[in-house]
């Protein structure tokens, strides 16, 4: 019999997060929400494509559930990325620190970054403890670090699993709360995520060419 092709979404930005989506329905993950007009399609899709699909999200926002384990799906978030670090709890945290912060007049606000660390730093820790049932970016998750130093390059991640990258994730790039800097929107951009996956260098691989070339 004739092998099925594999089914491979891309999406940037919203339609990462409809590429992670439509990725789980066709594997069964995330079976479909059936309504009266179309019962059959819906559970003809469900499923239909299990263990050859996958999907490749830029700068997805949280669109699916942490007790979803989708290694088929694989997201990158570039630096400081607002989108990939916007939910309905991160924008409320945003708001009330906003709120001190104005409140706490002009001593208030010349301290405020101290507060504004203290507090993130506190959130982060409550995140990465209860973080279960909660919307997160899909998948393997990878942070592109740009950075300004050492000939511009970047660095990679891995920040859905445990261990270290995941307490670095939660604190030290605060990635589940918005961290207000002037790279949000500019590191969302999709120039800027080519621009940064460019520059990455991974340990053991060099640019030069070698003397076999």
């Amino acid at each position: 019999s004739q092998s099925l092709a594999a089914i491979h979404f891309v999406g940037y930005s919203l339609s990462g997060g409809i590429a992670a989506i439509a990725a789980n329905i066709l594997d069964g993950s995330l079976p479909h929400l059936k309504n009266s007009g179309s019962k059959q399609q819906h559970a003809s899709m469900s499923g239909s494509a299990r263990d050859r699909t996958s999907a490749l999200c830029i700068g997805p926002p949280p669109c699916l559930s942490s007790n979803l384990p989708s290694t088929f799906v694989k997201s990158i978030i570039n630096g400081d990325d607002i989108v990939c670090r916007t939910t309905h709890g991160t924008i409320n945290h945003l708001c009330d620190r906003a709120r001190r912060s104005i409140k706490g007049g002009l001593l208030g606000r010349s301290v405020g970054w101290m507060s504004e660390a203290v507090s993130l730093t506190v959130s982060g820790l409550k995140s990465k403890d209860s973080k279960g049932g909660k919307l997160t970016v899909p998948g393997n998750v990878f942070l592109v670090r740009p950075r300004r130093i050492g000939g511009g390059s970047s660095s990679i991640h891995e920040v859905g699993g445990g261990g270290r990258e995941a307490l670095r994730a939660a604190l030290l790039w605060q990635l589940n709360d918005v961290l207000l800097s002037k790279s949000l929107w500019a590191h969302h951009r999709l120039d800027a995520y080519i621009r940064s996956l460019d520059r990455v260098r991974l340990k053991g691989f060099s640019d030069s060419p070698s003397n076999d070339d």
